[in-house]
């Protein structure tokens, strides 16, 4: 983790003093646009926060004939299995963090681009309505689904989130709170890299 903070440290010192462009492109999978640099890759998981169901489910209906304790036990039956699939229904509507698989992150100075087979991401900093640093490994942001308009909030698990956050900070988010604080860098970071004789530059 200290290696890819150190390194995303010394992306930040190009791109604030305009030499972004002259770093060496990273070699890449991804489909990169025309004059777009690929800063990193790496392995990806990717969460999000949804339920695993609408609440939805199938109501059951019995006709029992026969004897009355044969009705009463047939319909109780049928009333405990639909409960049952109703409560199920109602806790799969509750949202949670859902896992999406694990795949390969491409970080460029445009956005992220997680690759997966079906849960796939193309993360372009002006698309976000929201990013955030919620752990050393942990990006979060929010976006507009392309296809349906529908808010969507999701997690990338990965070393390279702070490389990916203060990017789309610096793009999309200048005022944000954590980029101007200087605290997607944990406490005495430069401090660490001094006493293991590593050159930090001042990026905060």
């Amino acid at each position: 983790m200290d290696d890819h903070l150190l390194y995303t440290c010394h992306v930040v010192e190009d791109l604030v003093a305009g030499r972004l462009a002259d770093r060496t492109p990273i070699p890449s999978m991804a489909r990169l646009a025309p004059g777009e640099l690929s800063l990193a890759v790496g392995p990806a998981a990717r969460a999000t926060w949804r339920g695993l169901g609408d609440g939805s489910y199938t109501h059951t209906s019995t006709l029992a004939v026969g004897r009355t304790g044969f009705v009463i036990g047939s319909m109780v039956g049928t009333a405990l299995g639909n409960a049952a699939r109703r409560r199920q229904a109602a806790a799969n509507a509750q949202e949670r963090w859902v896992p999406d698989g694990q795949g390969e992150v491409t970080v460029t100075d445009r956005r992220a681009y997680f690759g997966h087979p079906q849960n796939w991401l193309d993360l372009g900093w002006s698309g976000l309505d929201t990013a955030d640093l919620v752990a050393p490994d942990i990006f979060q942001c929010s976006f507009r689904d392309m296809y349906n308009g529908s808010a969507q909030t999701v997690q990338l698990h990965s070393f390279w989130a702070s490389l990916v956050f203060v990017l789309a900070a610096h793009s999309a988010f200048p005022a944000h709170p954590r980029l101007l604080g200087g605290t997607w860098l944990p406490p005495e970071f430069e401090a660490k890299c001094q006493a293991y004789g590593r050159t930090c530059p001042q990026v905060r």
